[in-house]
């Protein structure tokens, strides 16, 4: 993955206001269009916790917000 605490902070830049999970979303959101994550890779809270140097709440809020979107 590319420098993820990079693409953080060009979204708060963007939103400084957006919540962490919404920020963790998009990126996930992208590395699925992308191919960054294989096709029918399961993600692992504890993974992406430690990726994004954040709180596995925040993690589970991001993956619901990809089922709900149906990623």
């Amino acid at each position: 993955m590319c420098d993820d605490q990079g693409l953080i902070a060009r979204y708060q830049q963007e939103d400084p206001f957006a919540p962490m999970h919404k920020i963790v979303y998009k990126i996930l959101r992208d590395d699925i269009i992308s191919c960054r994550l294989a096709p029918g890779e399961k993600l692992k809270e504890e993974d992406h916790a430690a990726r994004f140097g954040i709180s596995r709440t925040t993690i589970r809020h991001a993956f619901e917000a990809l089922l709900y979107e149906d990623w």
